[in-house]
């Protein structure tokens, strides 16, 4: 399947019982016909390795791109009396310029297709009813670490349908702290 957003579509797979196996990238010259070839290719590897779910796309990059600011030139009026010891004084007034650099700033220009970097998942499906527990994990931030008062514990990421865990109705973003009466190391 294409897939424009591969982060998400990675998300759902899980969801749905599938286990990431790997993945493969190809390069080439930015045009339909090589398009296709990657994806034929990135088809054939499936097929051969018997992978069900194959997910490509052309992920996309950013590339800095770092340009010079120009000098800039600022005109200064200065003016003023000078008083001596003796009791004198004396005026004065000028102009003149100050150049102070101008550095330089970064843009990041993003590109997908034109570099035409191919990238291919490769899936397999795993039955629901030999999972477990049916959960996949990520660690909690320090903010809620703190509030917990506690390092050992494990944040929900994702729940597998048709599992334990989806039947004992697990969501996303819950804390566990113990399972079977155990802390979690």
């Amino acid at each position: 399947m294409h897939s424009a957003d591969m982060q998400a579509d990675g998300k759902r797979l899980r969801e749905d019982g599938y286990v990431y196996i790997g993945e493969s990238s190809f390069y080439g010259p930015a045009n339909r016909s090589n398009q296709e070839q990657a994806v034929a290719k990135a088809r054939r590897l499936a097929h051969q390795l018997s992978f069900q779910v194959t997910v490509y796309g052309y992920p996309l990059r950013c590339d800095p791109y770092t340009v010079a600011n120009p000098n800039v030139v600022s005109t200064v009026n200065t003016s003023g009396t000078v008083y001596g010891s003796n009791g004198n004084s004396a005026t004065y007034s000028g102009t003149g310029t100050v150049t102070n650099p101008g550095g330089s700033s970064t843009y990041n220009i993003p590109y997908s297709v034109d570099r035409n970097t191919f990238y291919a998942s490769y899936w397999a499906k795993r039955d629901p009813k030999k999972i477990h527990l049916g959960l996949f994990f990520r660690p909690l931030d320090d903010a809620t670490r703190h509030k917990l008062e506690r390092n050992t514990e494990a944040q929900v990421a994702i729940v597998i349908r048709g599992t334990p865990a989806f039947a004992a109705n697990f969501l996303e973003g819950d804390i566990l702290l113990k399972i079977d009466g155990r802390d979690i190391i």
